[in-house]
């Protein structure tokens, strides 16, 4: 059972903020003020509140006019209205401040426990944040994952989230599965169908704190092909943080997408490029290391094959996007790599890796070390031909770093072979809309803000 850590409120170092506000040293304010403005501090929902909110303000204004300014001056105005604590943390989530978001809406519960929209926002922050503990905690003191089906249905969802899944299954026996209600009934599928991937593929992998690709699958229907194992143990667990990609990677993705589809007897028939540069040089060299025949996006869009993207959130082209929603009868989406901490609305059916924050070989922007003057410089964009750079990817040696064995994936895949199709993993779809894509898992992951 989750339970929220004592705190020990100590005095915060308002002297300070204060004289870089009165200084003008505005960003300076906000780094010293932004830790304090969390859901772990517990300070927001403290004595302190008033102070610190007002304090935000204040930085809010020296830092230029933002969408939330004007909620967040209400706020300060009246620091222990429910109302107003809601209304500066929905804006501060449309801006993606979930942590300062949260701590407003924890004190808007300490000052109305139980209400419904409170509680409800309150956990969309958490689990942006990855907390899902945390919201499994908010749902329980709150009681509402008792008496509302919407609350217990999120409390279910996090649950699951946390690893928890037996807990999960039990607290989603009663909700609804003929509402009328749209939403609910598409929550409730999407959970049921997490917990059908759950029993089976239990029986060939661990699905505790470390099984990142067993998770991926379970949540998101998703095959994960390579672990980073670069900070394994701590603090990535499997996923990267800021990566400067390689051709190497590249291959891996490209080899392991080989080594699975032969162990499942899959007979592709064609490599469909994505639209965008970094998907058409992959695209060419997944042509040439699979044999296989390729297609430009706009003679492929509708026919079978394997959609090969680099990035869902580089594709820029949103027909092309809204297609890809969707699955078709022969047709699999591999993107290289996936954004875990804000992930893209959909999962692809494959991807390399997890990953917050890379560039490509070719799109500049990498750290390297110069080797005569031995100083950290960023890369210039490479303009060379994208035939080049394909060659690049297939000539790259071949090494498999993934801290998971490509037999693991392999006995993953398998184990959801047996599923029915709206329940397997999207390999196995023909249709229907692709699954939400999660932020984190029960495996966590440190990343940077």
């Amino acid at each position: 059972m989750f339970t929220v850590p004592p705190f020990v409120v100590t005095e915060p170092d308002f002297a300070r903020i204060d004289a870089l506000l009165a200084s003008s040293q505005f960003h300076d304010a906000w780094s010293a003020l932004r830790p304090l403005l969390s859901y772990d501090a517990k300070l927001v929902a403290s004595a302190h509140g008033p102070r610190l909110l007002a304090l935000f303000a204040s930085v809010g204004r020296g830092l230029g006019v933002a969408p939330a300014q004007a909620a967040l001056e209400a706020a300060a105005a009246s620091p222990d209205s429910p109302q107003a604590l809601y209304d500066a943390a929905y804006a501060l989530y449309e801006e993606r401040l979930f942590t300062a978001a949260a701590a407003l809406l924890d004190r808007a519960v300490s000052i109305a426990p139980g209400v419904r929209g409170l509680v409800t926002e309150l956990c969309s922050n958490l689990e942006a944040l990855g907390l899902n503990d945390a919201a499994v905690f908010e749902l329980e003191r709150s009681g509402l994952h008792r008496a509302d089906p919407w609350c217990r249905y999120l409390y279910a969802f996090n649950l699951v989230m946390s690893g928890r899944i037996a807990d999960s299954e039990s607290a989603s026996a009663s909700l609804d599965r003929d509402s009328r209600d749209e939403n609910m009934l598409a929550a409730v599928t999407q959970l049921d169908a997490m917990h059908a991937r759950a029993r089976a593929l239990g029986a060939v992998t661990r699905l505790d704190d470390r099984d990142l690709t067993g998770w991926h699958a379970v949540l998101n229907a998703s095959v994960l092909l390579h672990e980073s194992p670069d900070g394994y143990d701590e603090p990535m667990h499997g996923r990267y943080a800021w990566l400067s990609d390689s051709y190497a990677l590249m291959r891996e993705g490209i080899e392991s997408l080989r080594a699975l589809s032969t162990a499942m007897e899959w007979r592709l028939s064609r490599v469909i490029s994505g639209p965008d540069r970094s998907s058409r040089i992959l695209a060419l060299a997944a042509s040439q290391l699979l044999s296989l025949p390729l297609v430009p996006w706009s003679e492929g869009a509708t026919s079978d094959g394997l959609v090969v993207i680099a990035d869902l959130d580089a594709v820029g082209d949103v027909e092309v996007l809204r297609t890809l929603a969707q699955h078709r009868p022969g047709l699999r989406l591999w993107a290289h790599a996936s954004n875990w901490v804000n992930p893209f609305p959909y999962a692809p059916d494959l991807t390399t890796m997890l990953v917050q924050s890379r560039v490509d070989p070719w799109s500049g922007g990498a750290m390297r070390v110069d080797p005569e003057t031995q100083q950290v410089v960023v890369a210039e964009p490479d303009n060379e031909p994208d035939a080049l750079h394909a060659s690049r990817i297939v000539d790259a040696s071949i090494e498999r770093r993934s801290a998971r064995s490509i037999d693991d994936v392999v006995a993953i895949v398998r184990a959801a072979r047996s599923l029915p199709a709206p329940s397997s993993l999207g390999v196995f779809r023909d249709n229907g809309r692709r699954t939400i894509q999660r932020m984190g898992s029960a495996v966590k992951s440190n990343y940077f803000t």
